[in-house]
């Protein structure tokens, strides 16, 4: 059986988790039904960030494998190596696909990830997300879950998102 890794997994549990509880804000007079849950679906034109990126971080020596596909209509998806060091018991040479996360356009520079505020801005082939509220899970593994999350991702190279095959 596959899983997504450690740090993949933590990084869904954070944009599913958080989404849930995110965004108190009662303006919309009541209707709270998008604003307090990721449904997965397409949040708005996100053209300017849109994507294959390489998210693939080094820890201890150890490297965990993630790419993630940003659609142009809004939808995140992580794609996780389950052969990298981080991978199943199996170690197969496929993806481990992530369920799929909003992402909506607010303002600017500033974007809903799953209900959560982050600032994203494209610099040529690297993508920053900052996120707005407290890492309260720890996704970075630093010891520090008050401080906010920033991830730096680069253009997957010679890569498309029909490359990543899945799991079965």
């Amino acid at each position: 059986m596959y899983f997504l890794s450690f740090r993949g997994l933590l990084f869904s549990a954070l944009l599913l988790g958080l989404s849930a509880c995110s965004s108190n804000d009662n303006s919309n007079d009541g209707d709270n039904s998008q604003v307090n849950q990721n449904t997965g679906e397409p949040g708005g034109d996100v053209v300017e960030i849109a994507g294959l990126w390489n998210g693939t971080v080094t820890t201890d020596g150890k490297t965990d494998v993630l790419y993630w596909f940003i659609t142009n209509n809004g939808v995140l998806i992580l794609y996780d190596y389950d052969q990298d060091d981080f991978g199943s018991v199996e170690k197969a040479n496929c993806y481990v696909i992530g369920a799929p996360v909003s992402i909506a356009p607010d303002s600017g520079d500033n974007y809903l990830i799953g209900n959560i505020p982050a600032r994203v801005t494209r610099a040529g082939d690297t993508l920053t997300i900052t996120f707005q509220e407290a890492d309260t899970i720890d996704i970075d593994r630093d010891g520090d879950v008050e401080e906010t999350v920033e991830l730096n991702w680069s253009v997957a190279e010679g890569l498309a998102v029909q490359d990543l095959n899945a799991c079965s």
